[in-house]
C-alpha cells in the first residue's frame, strides 16, 4: 500500500495510530511507565491532538454534511446524559457514577469532534488513511504476538480458532483476536466491496487485506453481520429497486423487535441456554447476566440505571461476585447494556434515533446513496451489538459515523475529494 504523504497526512496517520494504543499490542507491555500511560491516555490524547492540529490548518469545505452528521450523533448522547441526571435525582443516589458519566460523554464528543475536523481538513482521503493504519496496526499486533511468543501464541490461536482444539489459556490470543480492529475491518469491507466508487488497485489491495485480517480475526458475530448486509442488499437492489422511506421504517421496526426479543432472552436466561445447546463458549456471559438479572427486569415501566452505569458498576463488583473471574470488560452486548442503562422506553428511543431518524434525515438531505451506505453499516453494527461491546469502542463509532459522510463527499467531490457546498 503506497501512500502519497504530505505534512497533514503524515501527522494524521501518526495520530490515528495513537488512537489504537489501548489494544493488546500496547496493554501487554503496559506497566507504570510510559507504555502504561500511553495505553490508558493514548486514545483521548490522540483525539485532542487531532482537533488542535486540524484547527491550526487552513479550513476546507464540506461543512453542510459534516454539521448535520455531527449534530445527529451528538444529540442522543446529550439526551442520555440529561435523562441520567433525572434518574439520579429520582433515585436519590447515583452521584458516585457522575464522574464516569462526564468523562465518557467528553470522551465520545472528543472522538466525534476529531472525526469532524479530519474530514473537514482532508475530505474523504482520511478514510483511506484510516483503512491503511488499521491494517498496519493489526498486522503489527499479529507479528508482535508471534515474535514474543516464539510462534507458540500463533500456533495455539490457529489450533483453537480454526481447528477446534482445546488449548487451555493462550496469553497471546489478544494479539490476533483484536476485537475493535476486526470489527472495524468489517465496516471497511462493506464500504469497499459495495459502495466505494471507481476503485483502483490500492482499493482492491485494501479490500483483500481487510478480508484476510477479518477472517483471521474470526469474530463470528462480525461474519454474521456481513451476511445480513449481503442479504439486505440483495433484497433492496433486486425486488425493491432501491432504498425508500418505507423500507427504513420496516427495517427499524424489525431491528427494534429483535433487540427487545434478545433482551428478553437474556433476562429469561434462554440466550445462555441456547449458547450451551449449540456448544458455543459464553465467555463469562452467564455469570454477568445472572447478576444483572437481579437489578433490572423486562418491563415497560423499567426506567434504567443511567448512561455509563454498566461499566462503572462492573468495575465495582468483587471477584467473589464474579466467581473469581480475572476480569470482565463489559456486558458483551451493547443492546443489553443500553436497556440496563436507559430502560425500556429510553432504549427504544435510542434505537429509533440511530436506525430511523438519522436514516430518514440523510435520505431527505443527502440522497439515497449515502442513506443506503449508512443503513447497511448500521445494520452490520447492530448485529455486533447483540453479543459484543462494539458500542463502546470509540474508533469503531468514529469509523461508523465517518464512512457515510466520506462516501457522500466522494460522490460529490470537488478538488482533493472535498465536497464544495453551495
Amino acid at each position: 500500500m503506497r501512500l502519497k504523504i504530505d505534512k497533514n497526512s503524515f501527522w494524521l496517520i501518526i495520530l490515528i495510530f495513537l488512537s489504537y494504543s489501548n489494544i493488546e499490542l500496547f496493554s501487554y507491555f503496559a506497566g507504570d511507565g510510559f507504555i502504561g500511560k500511553l495505553n490508558y491516555y493514548g486514545p483521548i490524547l490522540s483525539y485532542v491532538l487531532i482537533i488542535l492540529y486540524c484547527m491550526s490548518q487552513p479550513r476546507k469545505s464540506g461543512e453542510k454534511v459534516l454539521n448535520c452528521g455531527f449534530k445527529l450523533n451528538i444529540v442522543p448522547y446529550i439526551a442520555a446524559i440529561l435523562y441520567t441526571v433525572i434518574i439520579f435525582l429520582l433515585n436519590g443516589n447515583g452521584m458516585d457514577y457522575l464522574s464516569r458519566l462526564v468523562s465518557s460523554a467528553l470522551y465520545y464528543m472528543l472522538a466525534v469532534g476529531a472525526m469532524y475536523e479530519m474530514l473537514q481538513l482532508m475530505g474523504c482521503r482520511v478514510l483511506d488513511y484510516y483503512i491503511d493504519v488499521t491494517i498496519f496496526t493489526y498486522l503489527l499486533s499479529a507479528f508482535t504476538g508471534t515474535i514474543i511468543s516464539r510462534g507458540r501464541g500463533l500456533s495455539l490461536y490457529v489450533r483453537e480458532t480454526f481447528l477446534g482444539h482445546y488449548v487451555g489459556t493462550n496469553p497471546y490470543k489478544g494479539f490476533f483476536e483484536v476485537h475493535e480492529l476486526i470489527f472495524i475491518m468489517g465496516l471497511f469491507i462493506i464500504f469497499l466491496l459495495f459502495f466505494k466508487k471507481q476503485k483502483n488497485k490500492k482499493d482492491y489491495r485494501r479490500l483483500i487485506w481487510c478480508i484476510l485480517c477479518f477472517i483471521f480475526g474470526f469474530k463470528r458475530i462480525g461474519l454474521a453481520g456481513i451476511v445480513v448486509v449481503v442479504l439486505l442488499l440483495l433484497i433492496i437492489n433486486k425486488p425493491l429497486k432501491g432504498i425508500a422511506a418505507p423500507l427504513i421504517r420496516i427495517e427499524t421496526i424489525c431491528a427494534i423487535v429483535i433487540c427487545f426479543i434478545f433482551v428478553y432472552m437474556i433476562l429469561d436466561d434462554s440466550f445462555i441456554a441456547l449458547l450451551l445447546q449449540k456448544g458455543i463458549a459464553d465467555n463469562g456471559r452467564s455469570i454477568i447476566y445472572s447478576h444483572f438479572r437481579t437489578i433490572c427486569n423486562f418491563s415497560v415501566g423499567y426506567l434504567g440505571k443511567g448512561y455509563t452505569f454498566v461499566s462503572r458498576y462492573i468495575e465495582g463488583l468483587g471477584s467473589s461476585v464474579l466467581n473469581n473471574m480475572a476480569s470482565i470488560r463489559g456486558l458483551h452486548s451493547g443492546v443489553f447494556e443500553k436497556y440496563v442503562e436507559l430502560g425500556f422506553i429510553g432504549s427504544l428511543l435510542w434505537h429509533w434515533w440511530f436506525l430511523y431518524h438519522i436514516s430518514s434525515t440523510y435520505i431527505k438531505k443527502f440522497g439515497k446513496e449515502m442513506t443506503l451506505c449508512y443503513l447497511m453499516l448500521t445494520s452490520y453494527s447492530y448485529i455486533t451489538y447483540l453479543t459484543d461491546n462494539t458500542h463502546g469502542y470509540r474508533n469503531f463509532q468514529i469509523v461508523l459515523l465517518m464512512i457515510p459522510i466520506a462516501y457522500f463527499m466522494q460522490i460529490n467531490k470537488g478538488k482533493n475529494g472535498v465536497l464544495i457546498d453551495d
